[in-house]
């Protein structure tokens, strides 16, 4: 059983194995894989890797086998997250762009019975749906990739509408009649809830200097290690960092995953090395269907 993987190692390439070499003990088919703003980060500087890694952090895998645990997960579909014990899929361990790959079983988020390719991305809006919950109005959404997106059209399905700060892609987040800014100038300078969801470092510095916010949501997925808040505040502003999460609004879920479905392709491709040209991605990313 020959392996193919997409890897990064300070350029995208593709890496032939004999046979598939096995890190954890669940070995999976990848059927689909959605790219996005981790991996344009990625070719792009953006996000330091400590080692070459295999791209893809979320998607839908097939389990081919279980080496040692329990083995009722064999033949089944599940989603996968990119949030679990390893750290994040495709940034700090090897991810899905793979004839298979080999999980921990902390990333197998929700067994499939019938899904389409956009239940990929099913892992990220359940997440962004517990940042949602816990935001209070009036609500800041620094980043307009898919984690600012998806939590903006979240927020909208509880009736608060958010204010989006973005330093690039603002198109990402006006597609959806958001309100966008690019220059803090023009923004209210006084937010209950700032939400970080971008790996622009410099973008979550600018926001915490210039306003004044009382609580700090920070997905994981912004790869945020470090939040600049000014020396005299830093007793008054409450910060959140949110792992994984069962808390989520599921008709939430499935409404926002039907609109983000709107403008999000999927791309089917022959071979694992055809994925080369599609990286970094456009917009709000790619569904890359493997099934083939």
């Amino acid at each position: 059983m020959k392996q193919k993987a997409l890897f990064y190692s300070g350029r995208v390439e593709v890496v032939e194995y004999p046979v598939v070499p096995v890190h954890e003990n669940i070995l999976v088919k990848p059927m689909y894989v959605y790219i996005g703003d981790l991996e344009r980060g990625i070719v792009n500087g953006v996000v330091p890797l400590a080692k070459p890694t295999i791209l893809g952090s979320v998607g839908i895998v097939k389990v081919i086998e279980v080496f040692d645990g329990p083995t009722e997960y064999t033949g089944k579909v599940y989603s996968v997250t990119p949030l679990g014990d390893k750290g994040i899929l495709g940034v700090d361990f090897h991810g899905l762009l793979s004839s298979y790959a080999s999980l921990s079983s902390s990333y197998l988020d929700e067994e499939l019975i019938q899904y389409t390719p956009f239940d990929s991305l099913k892992p990220i809006v359940k997440h962004v749906s517990e940042v949602a919950s816990l935001s209070e109005e009036p609500v800041l959404i620094e980043g307009c990739g898919l984690i600012g997106v998806a939590t903006g059209l979240m927020l909208r399905k509880i009736g608060v509408e958010p204010v989006f700060y973005c330093e690039e892609g603002l198109r990402r987040a006006l597609m959806f009649d958001f309100q966008v800014y690019k220059h803090t100038g023009s923004l209210s300078s006084r937010w209950r809830t700032l939400v970080l969801t971008s790996t622009n470092a410099f973008s979550k510095y600018t926001l915490l200097s210039t306003t004044e916010v009382h609580h700090v949501i920070v997905t994981p997925l912004s790869l945020t290690r470090w939040i600049p808040i000014p020396s005299g505040r830093k007793g008054s502003i409450k910060v959140t960092f949110l792992w994984k999460s069962n808390n989520y609004n599921a008709e939430h879920v499935k409404s926002v995953l039907r609109e983000l479905e709107k403008v999000i392709k999927v791309i089917d491709v022959q071979d694992v090395e055809k994925t080369i040209g599609l990286i970094p991605p456009r917009g709000l990313g790619t569904v890359i269907s493997l099934k083939s």
